[in-house]
């Protein structure tokens, strides 16, 4: 939508010409376009941005935010933290070079006010001059851990950013004591979590290189997601991929994370980070100077993968530890979606894995590497085991059409029409019941009641014809057939089953429903 709007507005002007200000913002602020992405869009055509325009709208929605009580581009926000936006300064972020620092605690905002003190069981956000804990941007989580004073101790459950990072607020819950405005405080990210994100987050990023190696230049990521657990990356591709794009994506990552090759970091303007061949990624907005990441080597040396990111990084590929897609899907027209673990958590899924093909190939008395020829014999075996029932059936009711036949030709005539009754071997109930109404169908109008001996096991069945069944009951003509075998029985008016375990009166039960119609 945003493409359509920056092709629109900018379809007549030429070479030379001013896109304004207020529509590149609206780019920005409508479509998450960077000012930077709109003017990389122009500059092959020869038209720049009006960028003073392009500020005073920016200044212009903050004034009407604050007045409103919203921020551009986030959730409503109280008068406070307009307040506090202006009279602190910019938080520092020092998660790139450490996971523990000293800091100040400047705020506490609980509710939509400010208080001096968070107590004992308090949840609020509080705002220090300096922080090591990353603030949830760019698809990867925030850090967790503590923070520590001489008075008190507080869990960090998350980290937002406000104001394009001028603020960032840590949510905390107070565990012990209580903080105090303008103590210092010790904040310690919980290391092992961070190690994980961290991984999974440069394995996004070789992952990345490697879909655009192996599918086309086509691939542009589409979204994603890093936390402890997994890596999720959303795609633009057309198709499934097959399980030989998996394996060779996969196999261009480890080749990078065996290699051990150092990430390397560096702050540059983003016209020396373009000159430098580091891909933007969509929707994401980057200042004056951005985090130019490098990653892996090829062959020739230079770098495998160049993207501009402000997230953080293992120190070198090898610490990724290895790569495992699990998932691949589509989330929408054109975009696909890929899940995969890195490290430990490779490790477990791939054992987990390893764990069911060996419980699979025992319950088929088999080794594991003979379960896929099990499986296929079996299947062939099902395969003809029900051609064989499909024939047997078909013979089953040719059979029964013949039984049926035979029966018909003993009906005898009563008032209300004619009764079908006997006392058959080896019929199964539900065979019997399909011989019942079959037998129904063919008479019309009348009665019939059949019984089964299977196994010394009595099944009775009764049908009545719609037209009869406001004299006579199914249900009570099989239950005076199922006194003489030892059972009861029920169903509906027209049909009814029972049961008995006296086989030997059989014949005594039909002859028992006969006597009460002729």
């Amino acid at each position: 939508q945003g493409l359509k709007l920056l092709a629109e507005e900018t379809k007549n002007l030429t070479k030379g010409a001013i896109l304004k200000g207020e529509v590149a913002f609206k780019l920005y602020d409508t479509y998450g376009f960077p000012f930077d992405l709109t003017a990389d869009a122009l500059r092959p055509r020869g038209i720049s941005v009006d960028e003073k325009g392009f500020a005073e709208a920016m200044a212009a929605q903050r004034a009407r935010a604050r007045k409103a009580g919203f921020g551009s581009g986030q959730e409503k926000l109280a008068k406070v933290w307009f307040d506090l936006q202006e009279k602190l300064p910019a938080t520092e972020f020092l998660g790139y070079q450490t996971c523990q620092s000293q800091a100040k605690l400047c705020a506490f905002v609980k509710g939509d006010s400010t208080v001096e003190a968070l107590n004992k069981g308090d949840t609020a956000f509080v705002l220090v001059n300096q922080t090591p804990f990353y603030a949830e941007s760019g698809g990867q989580v925030a850090d967790v851990g503590t923070f520590t004073t001489q008075t008190g101790k507080a869990v960090v459950e998350d980290v937002q950013k406000l104001f394009d990072g001028h603020i960032v607020q840590h949510k905390v819950r107070v565990t012990e004591g209580a903080l105090h405005l303008n103590q210092d405080v010790d904040l310690s990210v919980t290391v092992g979590l961070r190690q994980k994100v961290k991984a999974n987050h440069s394995a996004a990023h070789l992952f990345h290189k490697a879909l655009q190696e192996v599918l086309g230049d086509h691939v542009f990521q589409k979204g994603s997601l890093v936390n402890a657990e997994k890596m999720r990356f959303d795609f633009s591709h057309n198709k499934a991929l097959s399980e030989d794009e998996i394996h060779q994506v996969e196999d261009l990552v480890n080749a990078q994370i065996i290699a051990t090759t150092a990430v390397l970091t560096q702050v540059m303007d983003q016209e020396a980070a373009r000159k430098a061949g580091a891909t933007a990624l969509f929707g994401e907005k980057y200042g004056d100077e951005v985090r130019v990441l490098t990653m892996g080597k090829n062959t020739d040396g230079s770098a495998y993968s160049v993207e501009l990111c402000g997230g953080t990084h293992v120190e070198k590929t090898g610490d990724i530890g290895a790569f495992k897609v699990v998932l691949e899907t589509s989330i929408s027209a054109g975009v696909r979606r890929v899940e995969a673990y890195t490290g430990l958590a490779a490790l477990h899924h791939m054992r987990g894995q390893e764990q069911s093909l060996k419980k699979a190939a025992k319950s088929l008395k088999v080794g594991p590497t003979e379960l896929e020829g099990r499986i296929a014999t079996l299947l062939e075996d099902v395969k003809t085991l029900k051609k064989e029932l499909r024939t047997a059936k078909q013979s089953g009711a040719q059979q029964g059409g013949g039984q049926a036949e035979a029966l018909l030709k003993e009906a005898q005539t009563f008032d209300g029409g004619r009764f079908v009754g006997a006392a058959l071997k080896g019929v199964a109930t539900a065979d019997l019941r399909s011989l019942v109404d079959d037998l129904k169908n063919r008479l019309g109008t009348g009665i019939v009641v059949l019984g089964s001996e299977v196994e010394g096991k009595v099944s009775l069945c009764a049908g009545v014809t719609k037209d009869l069944t406001k004299t006579y009951q199914a249900g009570k003509l099989v239950n005076i057939a199922a006194e003489k075998v030892g059972g009861k029985g029920g169903g509906r008016p027209d049909l009814a089953m029972a049961g008995g375990k006296d086989s030997a009166f059989l014949p005594e039960a039909i002859a028992a429903v006969r006597a009460t119609l002729i």
